[in-house]
């Protein structure tokens, strides 16, 4: 949740009975006094250049949720890092973070994702946080998460909680 201008917006993730639940969107309330929230549109759906979308050659669902939101005091550009999959390598390790940018809270762009696919399968519920000084994109992981390449390394074991990624800014590039 964000405030810009005496509104709070509260990001959420959308899921339609049409699509059995299968696809997943972006969507928005707004509240001024953060008690009672009105839904009021869609955001975005992610982008099927730059993301996995349902119907993909063996894409089974979507993921394009967990949205978190924050605002770069410097440029007073707003982001929200999504929970997202790219489109090509190992179905086990597309997991990244996807990316998007507004001006104004509506608008908004979809960029390419702020971590490197690869190591796992999803990563949930990303946050963007200051740790002694440097910034950590954190996201949560399950047992069922790590890619087969991710686990042949030495030393690598399956393993589920809070997995993190150095970020060299306080705000995604």
């Amino acid at each position: 949740m964000l405030e810009h201008d005496g509104v709070w917006y509260l990001f959420t993730t959308g899921a339609s009975r049409n699509e059995r639940g299968l696809k997943q969107r972006i969507g928005l309330a707004t509240s001024r006094d953060r008690v009672r929230f009105q839904r009021t549109e869609l955001v975005l759906e992610a982008d099927p250049l730059l993301y996995e979308v349902l119907g993909d050659a063996g894409a089974m669902e979507e993921h394009w949720r967990d949205p978190w939101a924050l605002r770069d005091p410097a440029t007073g550009l707003f982001h929200l890092l999504i929970s997202a999959r790219v489109r090509s390598g190992p179905p086990d390790g597309r997991g990244v973070i996807g990316h998007a940018v507004s001006t104004g809270m509506k608008g908004w762009q979809i960029l390419a994702p702020v971590t490197t696919p690869g190591e796992f399968r999803q990563l949930e519920v990303p946050q963007l946080v200051e740790l002694g000084g440097r910034y950590r994109v954190l996201f949560c992981i399950g047992l069922g998460d790590h890619a087969a390449a991710r686990l042949a390394r030495p030393g690598v074991h399956a393993e589920c909680g809070t997995g993190w990624r150095r970020h060299p800014r306080p705000v995604p590039a």
